[in-house]
C-alpha cells in the first residue's frame, strides 16, 4: 500500500466524517476535529491530532486512533476504519 495512497484516503474519510458530524451530530465536531489525520513528522503514515502520548519521547499515536474508530462506527457505520481506506484505495 502506498502510503500516499493511505493520506489521501484518510483526509477524504476524515472530511466525510467531519461533514456528518455537522449536520448530524454538532456536538462531537469539535472531537472529530481535534482527532484529525496529521502527516507523520518523518512523512510515514499519518498519525493522530489530538491523541495524547504516554511520554515526550513516544512517538505519535497512528492514525486512525480509537477515538476516530468509534465515531466511524457510529455516525457512518464503518467497522473497521482500516477495511475502509483500503477499500477506497483499491477503488481509486
Amino acid at each position: 500500500m502506498n502510503r500516499d495512497d493511505w493520506t489521501a484516503a484518510a483526509r477524504e474519510l476524515y472530511r466525510r466524517m467531519l461533514t456528518k458530524a455537522q449536520v448530524d451530530a454538532p456536538a462531537v465536531v469539535g472531537v472529530v476535529e481535534l482527532h484529525r489525520p496529521k502527516q507523520a513528522p518523518n512523512r510515514g503514515l499519518p498519525v493522530c491530532h489530538g491523541c495524547d502520548k504516554a511520554h515526550v519521547e513516544a512517538p505519535d499515536p497512528e492514525w486512525p486512533c480509537r477515538t476516530f474508530a468509534v465515531l466511524a462506527k457510529e455516525l457512518l457505520n464503518i467497522e473497521s476504519v482500516e477495511d475502509q481506506l483500503e477499500h477506497r484505495i483499491k477503488a481509486r
